[in-house]
């Protein structure tokens, strides 16, 4: 990788006068007291009629809970000393309520049936559409079929080596397929009734990463597959499906009849999404501790610290449209390398600081970075339990060599 360019230490912070390293290209800022760290939060505000200040107090208070919320759960996943543990307090009560919309699809469609049988003419009109509308709640769990991004196992070998020696040592299914795409993250799926595995892997991500923080990626995303994720469960997620398409069918901007059900339903879909969003946090903590299980902890903090790059990698992927040569995909990799690497150690804290400055995200299904972060430091695991040696890097490389040429034009024909 290209090295690192040299940086100035000469200015110092105007709040507490300490050195701080300046790169034109990134924001400057102070590590000793986080001046400057998040210029986009702005200056802070004070309210002056007491409404605003009333509001002011609520917010604060709101933010605070926020924040003791999200240490708790990391506080919780410290404690855990077994990542496959499968569920938390919420994981019961997220399964109910989505057995509950499958109890009012069932019902729906039991009742529908019945005035089809026994009703007058009116009557077998409603019967009809209530059919209709449980035929729409029914669950579609999508497929993925084999295409060009995703290499067979007699075309990949040695890349679904790796992947199966990873899901071996976490305990869980071979993947069925690995599907490069040209977005910038990556992701783990179970597809079908049959619930078959397919690992989404972020191409331009793949490229930057050293072979181990290559093991963290597929160790994070595989872990997903550990059950207990309930984002993967068929049960929830045909429910969550279900509830939102009720949702956008109720729309009361159509009939004015349907705000009750409209109301009724964002009731039922927030009933579904509460529980679900600690549960996700807690599998977010789960599959990192297994990341780092299997990579160890210096490539799962490497691979979310280059996480964080990702606007930067998409502001180059997006210079390069312009003229570009298909034969140049090379050049697109290695520039993509180069940027990555050109980032400076204080520029990539600067964002973890930003992570901890901010209000918890709501309605998220991750936690805060910097809380990831910590959590991995704190596990200490310096060796994996999977090497990737160089032999089988360069036995990758060449088994990708083809999709590597398609996806350089692919990667600048997409909005990132």
């Amino acid at each position: 990788m290209t090295p690192q360019p040299a940086i100035s230490v000469d200015d110092r912070c105007p709040s507490c006068s300490a050195p701080i390293p300046v790169d034109p290209r990134f924001v400057t800022w102070c590590p000793e007291c986080d001046w400057n760290a998040d210029p986009e939060a702005g200056p802070p505000v004070t309210p002056t009629s007491w409404r605003a200040k009333r509001a002011a107090r609520r917010w604060e208070r709101h933010v605070a809970a926020e924040r003791a919320a999200a240490e708790r759960l990391y506080t919780e996943a410290l404690r855990e000393t077994n990542p496959y543990r499968r569920r938390d307090g919420f994981w019961p009560v997220a399964m109910a309520v989505a057995g509950m919309v499958h109890l009012i699809t069932a019902a729906v469609a039991v009742g529908s049936g019945w005035l089809l049988v026994v009703g007058p003419l009116p009557v077998k009109a409603v019967g009809v559409a209530g059919l209709v509308a449980a035929l729409f709640s029914l669950p579609r769990p999508y497929r993925v079929r084999p295409d060009e991004w995703s290499p067979s196992r007699t075309e990949a070998p040695h890349l679904y080596g790796l992947a199966d020696r990873i899901a071996a040592e976490l305990g869980v299914a071979p993947v069925g397929i690995i599907r490069f795409v040209p977005a910038l993250n990556a992701s783990f799926d179970r597809v079908g009734f049959r619930r078959r595995g397919v690992l989404n892997v972020s191409l331009p991500l793949w490229e930057v990463l050293a072979p181990q923080e290559r093991v963290a990626l597929f160790g994070h995303e595989l872990g997903h597959a550990v059950r207990g994720d309930i984002r993967r469960s068929l049960w929830f997620v045909s429910a969550y499906e279900a509830v939102y398409r009720w949702y956008g069918f109720t729309d009361p901007s159509t009939r004015a009849l349907l705000t009750v059900p409209h109301l009724l339903t964002k009731l039922l879909l927030l009933m579904l999404y509460r529980p679900v969003e600690r549960v996700s946090q807690r599998a977010e903590y789960r599959a990192d501790d297994l990341s780092v299980k299997v990579a160890s902890s210096a490539a799962a903090l490497s691979l979310m610290g280059i996480s964080t790059l990702g606007a930067d990698m998409a502001a180059l992927l997006r210079r390069r449209t312009a003229g570009f040569d298909p034969e140049e995909g090379a050049a697109l990799w290695r520039e993509l390398r180069e940027c990555v690497a050109s980032v400076p150690e204080s520029e990539r804290l600067r964002r973890l600081r930003v992570s901890a400055l901010r209000p918890p995200s709501e309605f998220s299904f991750y936690p805060p970075v910097h809380l990831r972060v910590r959590l991995a430091g704190e596990r200490g695991v310096e060796r994996g339990s999977v090497d990737f040696p160089e032999r089988e890097v360069a036995a990758v490389e060449a088994e990708l060599a083809a999709v590597r040429d398609r996806m350089a034009q692919a990667v600048l024909t997409v909005e990132l």
